[in-house]
């Protein structure tokens, strides 16, 4: 206010001189130096204000410290990786290749390599293309090579990329806006080599995908093109569920498939033989898990019912080792 006041003065006080035609008294010292302080102060205290409250969401996320809630602690069943991420890298999804020794997370247009056993980030990938794409899912399939992994890319693109990772070359480009619903927006990509119940069979299939738009889940296959000598693949759609949930990430283990449904702190399972659901309670407060990954080869305790389930944080980049049973969920720490 002070500031508008003094302009308005030095305006009328200017005018008045310029109608007595006098030569000086134009001049401003103070103006410019403080309305400089002035701005300086105001952006300083934005900025001020936007740290405090993004402390206040981490702490009542539970995101200083462990990620996790506070009664719990690192344990044989839960396990925060002692992983270092390049900077800028915010995991939007986590999956285990075939050989069940390596973890693959995504951020941006970057694939990372993380040795679990090691727990140390092996090789970090740049995906190169025509557009710039924004990476939020990954998957491989056990039809292909070991090397091929599936990128499913964001909003505006929504297109899966069908990756050599030995080569570093994209063997396809496959859209997929007509499958995703009218407002698509393309967040995450599972594979299972397994039928779901009531889609049927087809000549020259390539598994089943399930993809996520907003608050469903497309479930759709590949018919390959075997004309050319080049990889082709044409999605064909199957069935939609629909979920009313916002879905972060998917996953398919032993027969099911798994939706982390981010916003809810839940993973919610559907039997690929029965359909049949049911929910899993996240051990943690926060809403920003971005990832899930079931560990393909085996158990890891004597417990056939166990497995290993990697999770994955977007902010601070994090990722988890849990316990999960098909019968109890996520065991506590």
């Amino acid at each position: 206010m002070a500031m508008l006041i003094y302009a308005t003065i030095m305006y009328y006080l200017r005018l008045y001189r310029l109608k007595h035609t006098s030569k000086t008294g134009y001049q401003d010292a103070f103006g410019p130096a403080v309305l400089t302080l002035f701005l300086c102060v105001a952006i300083l205290s934005m900025l001020s204000l936007q740290s405090r409250n993004y402390l206040k969401r981490l702490e009542k996320e539970n995101l200083i410290g462990n990620g996790f809630r506070n009664i719990l602690h690192e344990s044989s069943r839960c396990h925060k990786l002692n992983t270092t991420f390049p900077v800028f890298f915010e995991p939007s999804d986590v999956v285990l290749d075939p050989s069940g020794r390596y973890l693959w997370a995504c951020s941006g247009n970057i694939v990372a390599k993380i040795n679990i056993y090691t727990e140390v980030l092996e090789e970090s990938i740049h995906v190169r293309g025509k557009e710039k794409y924004d990476f939020q899912g990954l998957t491989f399939t056990k039809a292909d090579k070991p090397q091929i992994i599936y990128i499913a890319t964001e909003f505006p693109t929504n297109r899966i990329l069908v990756y050599d990772l030995q080569k570093r070359t994209v063997l396809d480009v496959v859209e997929m806006k007509h499958l995703l619903g009218r407002d698509p927006s393309f967040g995450g990509i599972a594979y299972s080599d397994s039928v779901w119940v009531g889609s049927g069979k087809m000549e020259k299939r390539h598994g089943t995908f399930f993809a996520t738009s907003e608050q469903f889940i497309q479930i759709f296959t590949f018919i390959t093109n075997n004309s050319t000598s080049e990889l082709h693949l044409h999605p064909v759609a199957l069935q939609s569920l629909h979920v009313h949930e916002k879905i972060g990430a998917l996953s398919v283990y032993n027969n099911t498939l798994y939706a982390l449904l981010d916003s809810k702190g839940v993973v919610r399972s559907w039997n690929m033989e029965t359909s049949e659901s049911r929910d899993f309670e996240i051990p943690t407060t926060s809403q920003l898990l971005e990832g899930i990954a079931f560990r393909w080869g085996g158990n890891i305790s004597s417990s056939s019912d166990e497995t290993t389930v990697f999770v994955s944080l977007n902010t601070p980049p994090q990722i988890w080792r849990l316990t999960f049973s098909q019968e109890k969920g996520f065991l506590e720490c």
